[in-house]
């Protein structure tokens, strides 16, 4: 049976400083980094936000989060180029950014797959969902899969990593853009019925939800206790059904198709405002900063000018992790900011729990905190020794790098680390392949 990480003292702490602070919308780097495989704009090219400079290996638009010029285009790879855009801070709107119902002519009742997935492409909407599997479907495969088997959505709007109070501000204050983006997946995919997840933390969201919505709208608004990792597909659904996903009964073969917050309220802005998106919402917490807050960052920021805007400590001992305490990384200042990296800890050296230990007293206390009751201890030798047919017979495609296996280790062996290079190992290794 699959169980979750119920939400301890540690985290409800940490959860606080943050968690009523409204998003902050000033924040303006002096420049940003934008990567792409082809580059649409030449150096000296004013830019606009929501100006297409090229796009990237996955064929998506990527568009400037900011108004200036291109001051630089560095190759940097053979398929690769960096374009250094420097911020005139007029903050001046494209002439392509208009809402694409209006654009092209579309009301919601016209809407089809192909039109939803248009949408995302052309808005670039990046994928936020997590799945069991290390090889994850973007946003438009799910909807690909599921058109004509899933019967009813879920909106899943549970946050994840401690610290990150990003998803709650969301939901206080884009509510109406929830709702409206949902209304336009169920439409677009003819699908009657919709359930919202909720943290039962988040009465006061729910009921602010409950107030857009009739009777004929056939939404349920579910409130879910507070765990951890909930943020995913295979949570969500289980926490709504008792339905335990895998890799041969997914969510849509469960009749469910699962959409993140994130991703639900970028369509309905896209659609009804024509955004593109170029940046997203992410919490800067930590006892590192003296001004913890929740901030809407465009792509390509550096972490240094993150720092500095929350008032990072002059400690010399600071460190930074993007992505969260659990899950996370460190970050040199020098790092550029991407989609996904809510939140930005910044903690002194000495509060960042270490996992360098190498050996393992086979005490289980990471199988008992699995939440998909994998064995870690074995995945983490599998990485370690890069023994492919090992990490595929225990399972590692349906880790969820949730990072709590870690987190509880009493010897701090990298196991999350050591779990990502044998799934590295499987994704480059041809199937039938040897154990190297």
């Amino acid at each position: 049976m699959l169980k979750l990480f119920r939400k301890n003292k540690i985290f409800r702490d940490a959860e606080k400083k943050t968690l009523n602070a409204p998003i902050d919308y000033n924040f303006a780097p002096k420049e940003i980094y934008l990567t792409a495989c082809e580059v649409a704009l030449s150096v000296g090219a004013a830019v606009r936000v929501g100006e297409k400079i090229g796009c990237g290996t996955d064929k998506m638009p990527i568009y400037s989060g900011i108004s200036g010029e291109v001051s630089e285009i560095v190759k940097v790879s053979d398929n690769e180029y960096r374009v250094k855009i420097e911020n005139d801070l007029s903050g001046s709107v494209s002439d392509s950014v208009v809402p694409f119902g209006k654009e092209n002519n579309v009301k919601v009742t016209d809407l089809t797959p192909e039109i939803l997935i248009d949408v995302i492409e052309k808005s670039s909407i990046r994928t936020r969902g997590r799945q069991i599997a290390f090889s994850e479907r973007d946003i438009c495969q799910r909807i690909k899969d599921s058109f004509g088997i899933a019967n009813r959505i879920i909106i899943n709007c549970v946050g994840g990593e401690p610290y990150d109070t990003s998803v709650r501000r969301i939901l206080a204050e884009n509510g109406e853009d929830l709702i409206n983006g949902m209304k336009i997946i169920m439409a677009a995919m003819k699908i009657g019925e919709a359930a919202v997840l909720l943290d039962s933390e988040n009465r006061e969201e729910a009921n602010l939800l409950s107030g857009m919505l009739m009777p004929s709208d056939n939404v349920k608004i579910v409130l879910a206790d507070p765990s951890y990792p909930a943020d995913n597909e295979h949570s969500a659904v289980y926490t709504l059904t008792l339905t335990e996903l895998s890799r041969a009964r997914n969510a849509e073969r469960a009749k469910y198709v699962v959409f993140d917050i994130r991703e639900t309220v970028s369509i309905a802005r896209a659609f009804v405002y024509g955004e593109r998106e170029t940046g997203e919402v992410v919490t800067l917490s930590g006892e590192g900063f003296d001004s913890p807050k929740n901030v809407y960052l465009p792509y390509g920021t550096k972490i240094s000018e993150l720092a500095d805007y929350a008032d990072i400590s002059k400690d010399e001992n600071i460190k930074i992790l993007v992505g969260g305490v659990l899950r996370g990384r460190e970050a040199a200042l020098e790092d550029l900011f991407i989609a996904g990296m809510s939140p930005v800890v910044a903690l002194r050296e000495k509060d960042i729990p270490r996992f360098d230990g190498i050996i393992c007293t086979k005490c289980a206390e990471c199988m008992r905190a699995c939440p998909m009751l994998l064995m870690p201890m074995y995945l983490s030798f599998a990485g370690k020794t890069h023994k492919k047919k090992m990490g595929k017979r225990f399972g590692v495609d349906f880790c969820i790098e949730c990072g709590i296996c870690q987190y509880v280790c009493p010897s701090g062996i990298p196991i999350l680390e050591n779990i990502r290079k044998i799934k590295n190992v499987c994704e480059n290794t041809a199937e039938g392949g040897g154990d190297k």
